[in-house]
């Protein structure tokens, strides 16, 4: 990587600089730039703002201002904590029976669990949905349900009971049910949350074993542990008939010759 900003050379580099090779010009603007007359970086970097703006947009003068050394975007040392965390699948066949959602939860729910602690955070609300084919003509129906906790936290048994209570709620019998998932919000870090007063000692005794699973899965392999005594694979599963070979990711699919 080269840094010109306070370089005597940059003007020369610029000149050098054909303008469709400048990140964010894209055919249509190099067209445009070229029709006005404009062929390298530094001719436009010395166009009109008002020009720019009102043919390339605001996007654009960002471009032309940080060709100026003018920085439009502020650097960020990290990525900003999420706001949500959201974990669901269509399934492959309609699903009808409370038993075969509770098995996708049993599976969506840690998943969220997984992402929480491995950023560092806690929900303090967690909504359960499912819902039908809505390109289908058969009834229809969207059910959910929104729990507030009283502590948050990255608890899988715990995200995983209110989940399945939540879901008995919105769950009817009589629909084909295509899709469910779990949305965490109200997300914190994970040691902001108030120590709960009921057994704390047993809580953190949960956190540690969900560390251990945490690593045992991702060194043997998503799911090697489980919660729940369902199965984790169903009619729910997602369809996968058209996804291109996995050769760089999955031994198994690894290329013989």
């Amino acid at each position: 990587m080269l840094d010109l900003t306070d370089s005597p050379y940059l003007p020369h580099a610029l000149a050098k600089t054909p303008v469709g090779e400048i990140w964010g010009i894209g055919r249509r603007y190099k067209k445009l730039l070229h029709d006005n007359g404009v062929r390298t970086a530094l001719e436009l970097k010395n166009l009109d703002d008002q020009w720019v703006r009102g043919n390339m947009t605001v996007v654009g003068l960002r471009l032309v201002h940080e060709l100026r050394g003018i920085p439009c975007l502020a650097l960020e040392t990290q990525p900003p904590p999420k706001k949500s965390i959201t974990v669901s699948r269509s399934f492959g066949q309609p699903v009808n029976s409370f038993l075969e959602i509770k098995e996708a939860l049993n599976l969506y729910v840690p998943r969220a669990g997984e992402r929480l602690r491995k950023q560092g955070l806690a929900a303090g609300v967690i909504t359960v949905f499912l819902h039908t084919n809505r390109f289908s003509r058969e009834p229809q129906h969207f059910g959910s349900t929104t729990t507030e906790l009283a502590i948050p936290t990255d608890s899988t048994p715990e995200l995983l009971y209110y989940a399945l209570r939540g879901a008995e709620e919105a769950f009817q019998e009589g629909f084909q049910y295509k899709k469910a998932g779990v949305l965490l919000n109200e997300l914190v870090l994970a040691g902001c949350p108030s120590r709960s007063f009921w057994n704390p000692d047993a809580r953190e005794r949960v956190r540690e074993l969900l560390r251990v699973i945490d690593k045992l899965n991702h060194k043997f392999g998503r799911d090697t542990i489980h919660f729940g005594k369902l199965a984790t694979k169903g009619r729910w599963t997602t369809k996968a008939e058209k996804r291109s070979p996995r050769y760089t990711t999955r031994w198994e699919e690894v290329l013989t010759v």
